[in-house]
């Protein structure tokens, strides 16, 4: 760049020419890009905060959308849960099943153990707590639940009505059209899974290890996205069709006759012919066979018990005092007794008590949360539960969820303080340190990871911890829990007594599940002690198993758990009885208290029963944490819902 000056006076003018140095130039452009750059990033700043300004927002109102819905369903509960309710209650259900995932398994359980550093634990411990189930009857507070049911079942209902043929004017049309309608009680289920991605086979879960097929390509070992699902099932017994009415022996005949897909998949159901869809587990899975009923219509309905001797099962709606037993809910099943595990048992007819459909655990995020291995079907709820085909999508309620944890208030849960590395924080209730603001003063939970080692006889490096007090929300069967994080620790001594409480799965020893676990048939032991079965659960549970005219009991006294024996005959199997004498069916029933003899005297004691409630406590409050995320802004959010049933 040149500069031009000219310098005049009263003679004549003279003109000087100049220009910048390099060295000049290089300074004014470095300055330049120095104050374009701070432009720059000071624009990427503030779009950065207003990105994360709109994904909180977004999230929050996602949040909120869901926890208003999940409020409303839990307000219209109707059953309070206090196991176990009457044998001739008709007041629904209230479960939850709390799934070996805890919502520190992915810090804990991604550690590079032989390395310096861990492994993209950053990016994976923001999954928490995300296999729990959640499942209850309710009644409409506002405007009643509405759903889809195909045309041909309403028209099948106008055709008894109306004195015709169940299946006259039926089409395949008729099936592919669907109708809304409405009630005024629902069955209600809320059940995260993860994004799935199926085999070249199309399987949804692996036929080798039972777990779910999903997309992992951000962390691998890691699903790179859960979502939670909300499934109403309206309860409307109404629309039920007398059997009588029914063909049995023509069983595609009636209302299949015209269905698209599956002719036999909706109202009858062979459980030992090994054709039960291609969603489904396998041949040994009856009850799982219901997914093909589910898929097309948003009705609670059960299987009813071979009617004919040719395994011949229809479906029918239920009622809230049908749902009062397991085996009527969604998504449950009972396991024969030929299939394994409980084939190692020996028994032709007998199986197992009502269990939820259940695929494996997904490792990575499980690790060694259990102090033994973790038995199949105790993970995620079976995929082919989850809508899909046509109405893929029809019952997620959120996408990006990375947290769905049910808690149980437990007011006799023990809580710890550690006093910290300065050991100031004195007597309970006296010293101001105690958990104050900057100080290194813990209380902790059974929830916490660090809990396990507060417990254990040193405490924390040689500090001990002392009891601060009782009563949090934990998750269920947390005592197993605590255990094996003592063993992943070293083998560090946990005092038995500190495993003890309403929720915790363990009595009094420390190291050994309640007899209401093993009396509910939701833990079973093998041979040599290890758990073939493992879902602990929270159940309202219902008295008629002792008085429904079948004998559930514990094999023995070497193998815990109760198994429902001759139970398959419920499921249309025909085969022997095990040797059981049908006189041997429900304890309590010659009207005398004479139970010293086995089989028979008046149920009047716990002890006397012969199935119970795996958790024989009611249960005053639970708790849900919603975790949801926005991976593009790397932002997360969380809420809880807290549901108080003492004063409902």
């Amino acid at each position: 760049m040149q500069v031009v000056r000219y310098h005049c006076n009263l003679r004549a003018c003279t003109k000087t020419s100049f220009g910048f140095t390099l060295i000049e130039v290089l300074i004014a452009t470095t300055i330049t890009l120095l104050m374009m750059a701070a432009l720059a990033q000071g624009f990427k700043k503030l779009s950065d905060g207003m990105a994360i300004g709109r994904a909180k927002l977004t999230l929050n109102d996602r949040l909120r959308s869901v926890q208003a819905i999940i409020r409303s369903d839990l307000e219209g509960v109707t059953i309070r849960p206090t196991p176990p309710t009457g044998s001739l209650r008709g007041t629904g259900y209230f479960e939850y099943y709390d799934g070996p995932v805890t919502d520190y398994s992915a810090t804990t359980n991604n550690v590079d153990a032989t390395g310096d550093s861990p492994q993209t634990i950053i990016p994976t411990s923001r999954f928490g707590d995300v296999d729990d189930i959640l499942m209850f009857t309710a009644r409409a507070s506002g405007e009643p639940f509405k759903g889809k049911v195909p045309r041909a079942l309403i028209k099948a209902r106008q055709n008894l009505d109306a004195g015709l043929g169940v299946g006259a004017g039926i089409v395949t049309s008729d099936w592919l059209t669907y109708d809304i309608i409405s009630s005024e009680y629902a069955e209600i289920i809320y059940f995260a899974l993860p994004v799935m991605a199926p085999d070249a086979a199309g399987n949804l879960v692996d036929p080798a290890t039972g777990r779910p097929n999903f997309v992992s390509t951000k962390n691998p070992g890691f699903p790179d996205e859960y979502r939670l699902f909300r499934r109403v099932l309206l309860i409307r017994p109404d629309l039920n069709i007398p059997l009588n009415a029914i063909s049995t022996a023509a069983p595609a005949l009636s209302l299949t006759a015209g269905m698209p897909t599956e002719p036999q998949g909706l109202f009858y159901i062979d459980p030992q012919a090994g054709t039960l869809g291609p969603l489904l587990c396998s041949a040994g899975n009856p009850y799982l066979a219901m997914t093909s009923a589910h898929q097309l219509c948003d009705l609670s309905i059960r299987r009813l018990p071979d009617i004919n001797g040719a395994n011949v099962n229809p479906i029918a709606a239920n009622s809230l005092e049908d749902l009062a037993r397991r085996e009527n809910r969604f998504a449950h099943w009972v396991m024969p007794s030929t299939v394994a595990p409980l084939s190692t048992f020996g028994l032709t007819s007998s199986s197992s008590m009502p269990l939820l459909a259940l695929t494996s655990s997904i490792p990575f995020l499980c690790g060694s949360n259990l102090p033994f291995a973790l038995p199949a079907y105790s993970g995620f709820l079976h995929p082919s539960f989850a809508l899909s085909g046509l109405r893929t999508g029809e019952d997620m309620l959120m996408s990006s969820t990375i947290g769905f944890d049910v808690r149980g208030y437990d007011p006799s849960v023990p809580l710890y303080y550690f006093a910290g590395t300065d050991q100031l924080a004195g007597v309970v209730g006296t010293d101001p340190n105690l958990g104050a603001t900057g100080s290194d003063d813990l209380v902790l939970s059974p929830n916490d990871p660090g809990y396990a080692l507060t417990i254990t006889s040193n405490g924390i490096s040689g500090q001990p911890s002392s009891l601060a007090g009782r009563g949090d929300f934990v998750d269920l069967a947390w005592g197993p829990r605590v255990y094996a994080r003592s063993i992943q620790m070293g083998g560090l001594v946990i005092p038995p007594a500190t495993l003890f409480s309403q929720l915790s799965g363990y009595d009094g020893t420390g190291t050994s599940f309640t007899s209401a676990l093993y009396k509910s048939g939701l833990v079973v032991n093998n041979a040599s002690g290890i758990p073939i079965i493992y879902q602990p659960t929270y159940d309202t549970w219902t008295e008629r198993y002792e008085i429904d005219g079948f004998l559930q009991s514990e094999q023995s006294a070497a193998i815990r758990g109760c198994l429902w024996r001759d139970g398959l005959k419920d499921l249309g199997y025909v085969s022997s009885t095990d040797g059981v004498s049908p006189a041997l069916v429900d304890l309590g029933t010659n009207g005398l208290d004479d139970s010293t003899t086995v089989g028979v005297g008046i149920v009047d004691d716990e002890s006397e029963k012969q199935t119970s409630a795996p958790f024989h406590f009611s249960i005053p409050a639970i708790q849900i944490l919603l975790r949801t995320e926005d991976a593009g802004v790397n932002v997360i959010q969380q809420t809880s819902i807290t549901q108080d049933f003492i004063a409902q």
